[in-house]
């Protein structure tokens, strides 16, 4: 068994350092944008947390076995086409998400099925540590933009600000509120969802309950973000541009990300008061012909 253990342990160990030098060029882009995008300086934290997940499973190593399987191969090959159509057509985002069906492949060749169920979470989770490419960036923050000028000028003319919207412009009595890409609020949206993601990993609900805290986290990034360009609104009416330069560029990301942290809070404690906990068990009398079919399962 230990010897097992050992060749298990120098296989993996060889097929991680080939891994390594494969991906190299990709990790070093990730880990540039990390250092110079603050969009993805969340990224540092992204493998800390993988490598969280895989501790925590870690009793289901007791399952795996030196027993390749077949969906290995399937990963890999799907790992190296993304490798290759990456190259192909110079888009260095397929080359770095080739890493994740490679990695789940290289489980499953070296300890089947169980491997996979130690590592898939983890291993998707990588997924947030990764850049979005430059077009799919810029196509999600055109419509971003849009709903966060037009919910945000609505909302101040709601509670009596005199704003007018034009375009991606809020203008408040003397003063422009420009609403550019980088406010549209897309980098708090893949940060949130990475968060959302965690959140639903880490608390034992049915799998209905985590699609829904994943679902919401998308509307609440953007109720945040709302908030935030309101509030910078305000400011700017009320106590001038530095204020409110301060709030828009300096507090923003610290304000907004604890305020959708408690609106993910608030989800969940709706979600507790309309559906059963995983964790709580109700007692039924039984009687004749009684049929009990746990939520989540389905007839």
């Amino acid at each position: 068994m230990i010897a097992l253990r050992t060749a298990q342990f120098w296989v993996g160990g060889g097929f991680a350092l080939l891994c390594g030098w494969v991906f190299w060029p990709s990790l070093v882009m990730i880990v540039h944008a990390w250092r110079t995008n603050p969009e993805y300086s969340h990224g540092f934290l992204v493998p800390l947390f993988a490598a969280f997940l895989l501790y925590r499973r870690r009793r289901l190593l007791d399952d795996v076995r030196f027993q390749g399987s077949w969906l290995g191969l399937v990963l890999l090959g799907l790992g190296c086409v993304l490798l290759v159509a990456g190259g192909y057509v110079a888009v260095d985002y397929l080359n770095a998400v080739a890493l994740v069906p490679t990695l789940l492949g290289l489980a499953a060749l070296l300890g089947g099925i169980p491997a996979v169920r130690w590592s898939w979470q983890a291993t998707m989770f990588l997924l947030f540590m990764i850049p979005l490419p430059f077009r799919l960036a810029h196509w999600l923050s055109g419509p971003l933009r849009g709903i966060a000028t037009f919910t945000s000028g609505y909302t101040l003319q709601t509670i009596g600000f005199p704003v007018v919207m034009e375009g991606h412009t809020l203008l408040v009595d003397d003063y422009q509120i420009g609403i550019a890409e980088a406010c549209s609020g897309l980098s708090m949206l893949f940060v949130f969802l990475a968060l959302a993601v965690a959140v639903a990993i880490m608390n034992p609900r049915y799998w209905v309950d985590r699609v829904i805290i994943v679902l919401a986290a998308i509307p609440i990034a953007i109720c945040a973000n709302v908030v935030r360009i309101a509030l910078t609104a305000v400011a700017y009416w009320g106590f001038g541009e530095q204020l409110g330069n301060l709030i828009f560029h300096d507090l923003s990301g610290w304000l907004m990300m604890p305020l959708a942290l408690g609106m993910l809070w608030l989800v969940t404690k709706f979600i507790d008061l309309i559906l059963l906990p995983a964790t709580e068990k109700v007692h039924v009398p039984l009687g004749p012909g009684t049929l009990l079919t746990p939520r989540g399962s389905g007839i």
